[in-house]
């Protein structure tokens, strides 16, 4: 049983954050404070809509003019999704979120 309990310490104190950049953003609408539907360019000029939940967002007005916005996510581990997550939203200005 110890060796049970101290493998499953071992292994859950060792799980880092996993830290994903996504890129060509093309617009962001708000759910609530903790879940954004980023809508992202494929290449193809197609849009696909990925869901994220975050614990803690910030919103970085830091893009040039003309270049697409893009995201920083940190997947931390944990039992509920966006449990300890973080969301970094890179935009020209508020006004690209809805």
């Amino acid at each position: 049983m110890k060796k049970i309990i101290l493998c499953s310490f071992l292994y859950f104190g060792c799980v880092r954050p996993t830290e994903t950049r996504i890129t060509n953003v093309r617009s962001v609408r708000m759910l609530d404070a903790g879940a954004f539907i980023l809508m992202i360019d494929d290449g193809s000029g197609a849009l696909h809509p990925r869901k994220i939940f975050a614990e803690e967002v910030l919103i970085v007005p830091d893009v040039p003019g003309s270049s697409p916005i893009w995201a920083e996510v940190v997947d931390a581990p944990g039992e509920y999704r966006g449990e300890g997550d973080r969301l970094i939203l890179h935009v020209r200005s508020m006004e690209d979120i809805e």
